[in-house]
């Protein structure tokens, strides 16, 4: 018994499209598929359900999961068979990137990541899980008496080989590495997004912006705890906005240049053991100046450096 992966696909109706346009695919509505039956969460059976659907070729993409336990997908319908669609989840994680959970509660992607063992599985659209999936289906194959499928254990690390002919890259499950570990990939992956073209100067001033958030002094701040927290921040740097070019690089959707990331990673390196001196005088926000006009928050604000396209702020009111 096998699993696959249904993707429903340049779906007409309007709120198909809607899905479509957010997520920039062809792809709306997703299900896991076993011994012919269908299981998700759906809109129009309002919630989770299993269905035998006609996966018609022309209207519906499969994608083989050899990686993947039917029993575990049983075992979590059983589990969660008649949960409400979540619509909660799907606005917080999708829309605002909150990653907000309902757990009596679940979206099409949300629930079939769930149900393979992915982690993070609020944090995918039909799109990044039909990605991830062919992904994960070419390393299966040959490692499989090696590697157990997912769910892995708490603080192991997953790593897949290069994607061939694209670049020397690898993709880490990054929510079962250690704090640390999460903090240095995420500080690196949103420097790569949002300073690639400033050079390692470039990327560390603008490390040093998220370092002095992290380090503001407050018990609870608003910025978010540790460098994820503050990169993750909902609508702070705007290459995580899920409607972003970036965010299909950042996610793991696709890769980034193994060399353009090392230097972020290098960067990210220095600012969080302190080894390069902050260049921004304290600074905790910068713009780009390919924007028309200087940002409506510079007024009022201490600008301590300029350096290549992007100019630095503190005491910002």
């Amino acid at each position: 018994m096998s699993v696959q992966l249904a993707v429903r696909k340049d779906d007409t109706r309007l709120g198909a499209r809607c899905i479509q346009w957010w997520s920039g695919s062809p792809y709306s509505h997703c299900e896991l598929v076993v011994a012919g039956v269908c299981y998700s969460s759906s809109i129009m059976d309002h919630g989770v359900r299993a269905k035998v659907i006609e996966l018609d070729p022309e209207k519906w993409e499969l994608i083989e999961l050899p990686w993947a336990d039917p029993a575990r997908v049983l075992a979590y319908f059983a589990a969660t068979d008649g949960h409400s669609y979540g619509w909660y989840s799907l606005t917080y994680s999708q829309l605002f990137n909150r990653n907000q959970v309902d757990p009596t509660s679940q979206f099409c992607s949300e629930w079939c990541a769930a149900a393979l063992g992915l982690p993070n599985p609020a944090i995918h659209s039909p799109r990044t899980l039909a990605a991830e999936c062919r992904y994960l289906g070419q390393f299966a194959a040959p490692l499989a008496r090696a590697v157990p499928p997912p769910p892995w254990p708490p603080r192991a690390v997953v790593v897949c080989p290069p994607r061939p002919a694209e670049c020397g890259c690898f993709f880490v499950w990054r929510n079962l590495m250690t704090a640390e570990e999460k903090d240095r990939d995420i500080l690196a992956r949103t420097l790569w997004g949002e300073a690639r073209g400033e050079g390692l100067a470039g990327q560390i001033a603008v490390a040093w912006t998220i370092r002095n958030r992290v380090h503001d002094g407050l018990a609870k701040s608003w910025w978010g705890e540790g460098y994820a927290g503050v990169c993750l921040k909902a609508w702070q740097f705007s290459c995580w906005n899920k409607n972003d070019p970036n965010f299909a690089y950042l996610s793991g959707s696709k890769p980034i240049p193994a060399g353009q990331f090392a230097q972020a990673q290098r960067a990210a390196d220095q600012v969080i053991a302190g080894t390069a001196p902050d260049p921004t005088g304290g600074a905790t926000h910068y713009y780009a100046t390919t924007m028309p006009k200087a940002p409506a928050w510079t007024v009022g604000a201490k600008q301590t450096l300029k350096l290549g396209h992007h100019v630095f702020f503190r005491d910002v009111p």
